[in-house]
């Protein structure tokens, strides 16, 4: 397929070097491959990266978000805003008076 012309999560960029390496963004390789998840395509820079990724999805979303709200500049630069419906949430979040819950334990996609 035109790898071109599909719509990417985190703007094409790879959820496991967020995650992994303290906020690094490094553009994902659509040749490798896509992880299609509730919706959405994801890219990986690398095969390890991909795997991972599909083993434990939502514990990499959660992570990326939970990220995101220390590092407040990935929300745009990922275009994850809706994750963040008011911009006050990063605020209060930042003065420790709110935060979601991550609790939920992620499973295994099959």
């Amino acid at each position: 397929p035109n790898f071109m012309h599909i719509p990417l999560a985190y703007q094409g960029y790879c959820s496991w070097n967020v995650v992994c390496n303290s906020g690094l963004v490094i553009p994902g390789d659509p040749s490798l491959g896509l992880v299609h998840f509730r919706g959405k395509n994801y890219a990986f820079a690398s095969s390890k990266a991909m795997d991972s990724f599909y083993e434990t999805p939502l514990l990499f979303l959660q992570s990326v978000e939970k990220l995101a709200m220390q590092k407040t500049s990935l929300v745009y630069l990922l275009n994850i805003q809706h994750c963040f419906p008011q911009v006050g949430d990063l605020l209060t979040f930042h003065e420790g008076r709110w935060g979601p819950d991550f609790s939920e334990n992620p499973q295994k996609v099959s």
